[in-house]
């Protein structure tokens, strides 16, 4: 007990900096511990540059694409395949115009529903480039969580991967039938 107690009390030593926290907290229990974290305050920093708040998520991060275009920026675990920065730009930039050129406007909700691949984040940047934001769709979902989560978000549109492709065709006739 005593030994469990010693371990207990290291353990939160390790996250805890201030010796009078470490006392009040080792005195109570988790949820007296939880409790105060809950409670901290959220400090946020002040921006230097406020032009960073002009720029969306793409156009701030391709920024800086075209000095490092021929670097690897996204490499796909499974295959070991991977594209540079250019070929993201590129990719990013067309599915953009893709998007638009299919009527997706600013504010709207595009679905996109893929595992991990090599394209995701050309896709999700592509989605944001347009000027839509997106709502991504876990693989594993059923046909009745599809039809709730592109409902709720009323989604112009969802792209899929062809492995979940079945899924979404059919969560399509059920979207059919209560609209």
């Amino acid at each position: 007990s005593v030994l469990k107690k010693r371990k207990r009390i290291a353990m939160y030593k390790r996250f805890i900096k201030t010796p009078m926290m470490t006392r009040r907290l080792v005195a109570g229990s988790v949820r007296q511990m939880c409790q105060h974290v809950v409670k901290a305050p959220i400090v946020m920093p002040e921006l230097s540059d406020s032009s960073i708040m002009t720029k969306t998520f793409p156009s701030f991060l391709m920024e800086k694409f075209d000095s490092y275009a021929n670097d690897v920026a996204v490499v796909d675990g499974s295959t070991n395949q991977g594209i540079t920065y250019g070929e993201l730009s590129v990719d990013t930039k067309n599915i953009a115009a893709a998007l638009q050129k299919h009527g997706i406007k600013h504010h709207d909700a595009v679905a996109l529903m893929s595992p991990n691949h090599l394209n995701f984040f050309s896709i999700f940047m592509g989605i944001s480039l347009s000027g839509a934001y997106s709502t991504c769709l876990n693989p594993m979902y059923e046909q009745n969580e599809i039809v709730h989560q592109v409902g709720n978000t009323e989604a112009k549109m969802i792209i899929v991967h062809p492995f979940c492709l079945d899924k979404v065709m059919a969560a399509t006739e059920d979207m059919k039938n209560t609209i």
